[in-house]
């Protein structure tokens, strides 16, 4: 299911030259986009995440009001933000070890049965458990229930941590081992 609109004016020449720049731009000469490589699943915020890290990238390129300096490339701008969170997830993670069962972790994979997960920071991964799940309000679970330890853990975590989770479980459905049970890890 293809969820872009385009405009009802514009021929199939522009739609291919807005597909190529965007995937040019975001991919920086890294790999073709997704559909391109003809990966499964469907990435239905893809057009609106591809459009924020247009402007995210713009805003940190630099100008060209001073000869002496050139802006950088988007290429280097998307890589050292790529870099950056990547160590910020890495360093999540590490507070995160031991916090959950693996119990847990599979309620937690069974609320996106799928490797990409589409989570914003509006969107707790609490949330999407509890909706999954079909829960209103904690008082409608038994006060030691899993889910409702559950949830109360997930309730807790920053915006950082709910990121770090959303790797993890990307991560495993696309194959990974869980990098939370590690060694000195609580199973």
């Amino acid at each position: 299911m293809n969820t872009q609109v385009t405009a009802p004016d514009m021929n199939a020449a522009d739609e291919v030259r807005i597909r190529r720049r965007y995937a040019e731009c975001m991919h920086c000469g890294f790999e073709p986009a997704g559909e391109e490589r003809g990966e499964y699943g469907i990435d239905i915020d893809a057009s609106l995440r591809r459009g924020a890290l247009l402007w995210h990238i713009g805003e940190r390129r630099g100008t060209t009001d001073n000869d002496r300096r050139k802006p950088f490339s988007s290429g280097f701008i998307a890589e050292q933000a790529a870099h950056r969170y990547f160590m910020l997830v890495e360093t999540a993670l590490e507070g995160l070890k031991g916090r959950f069962t693996e119990g847990d972790f599979n309620t937690i994979l069974n609320a996106e049965c799928s490797p990409i997960w589409n989570w914003d920071t509006w969107n707790s991964v609490a949330t999407m458990v509890a909706d999954t799940f079909g829960v209103d309000s904690l008082d409608d679970l038994e006060e030691d229930g899993h889910l409702r330890v559950l949830l109360e853990k997930l309730l807790s975590l920053t915006p950082l941590e709910n990121a770090a989770v959303v790797d993890v479980c990307e991560r495993v459905w696309r194959g990974h081992d869980n990098p939370l049970f590690g060694a000195g890890s609580e199973r």
